[in-house]
C-alpha cells in the first residue's frame, strides 16, 4: 500500500480547543489527513500496523470525497446532513472492512457504534442502530 506521505500529518496541539475534534482519534480537512501521534509516528515505520494502515484507508476515502464535492460543500453538508454524515462515514468504514477483511482482522463494531451516538460523529445514529448497521455492513463484505 502507497501512503501519501504529503497528506499525512499528525493532530496539532491547537486542535483541543477546536469542537468536535478528538486529540486521539484520526480525521481529514482537506487537503489533510490528521492522526493521532502514535497512528502517524506508526504509519512512518517501515512496516505499519494494519489496523492503522486501515485508518489512513478510512481518512482517505474522507480526503478523496472531499476533492470530489469541494472543501466546502462536502463539510457543510457533512455537518447539517445526517444522512449525508452517515453515507460519508459508511462509505469509509466500507473500505476499512474490505482491507480488515482482506488481512484477517476484525473491526470493533461496539465501539464505533458507541461514536456513532455521540458527539464525535454528531449523534449520526443511536447506538443500537448504529451496531445493526455496522453489523449488516461487516457481513456484507
Amino acid at each position: 500500500m502507497q501512503i501519501d506521505f504529503q497528506k499525512v500529518k499528525k493532530i496539532p496541539k491547537w486542535w483541543r480547543w477546536m469542537p468536535f475534534l478528538q486529540v486521539d482519534m484520526a480525521a481529514t480537512i482537506y487537503p489533510y489527513m490528521y492522526f493521532p501521534e502514535d497512528i502517524f509516528n506508526d504509519l512512518h515505520a517501515t512496516d505499519p500496523e494494519k489496523h492503522n494502515l486501515s485508518i489512513y484507508i478510512h481518512e482517505k476515502v474522507h480526503l478523496d470525497r472531499q476533492v470530489k464535492y469541494g472543501f466546502l460543500i462536502w463539510n457543510l453538508k457533512y455537518i447539517f446532513s445526517k444522512k449525508f454524515r452517515l453515507e460519508e462515514e459508511i462509505e469509509a468504514i466500507r473500505a476499512q472492512m474490505i482491507f480488515l477483511k482482506q488481512n484477517a482482522m476484525g473491526y470493533d463494531i461496539d465501539k464505533k457504534a458507541k461514536q456513532f451516538a455521540s458527539s464525535i460523529y454528531l449523534w449520526v445514529l443511536p447506538q443500537d442502530k448504529a451496531k445493526d448497521t455496522l453489523t449488516e455492513l461487516w457481513n456484507s463484505i
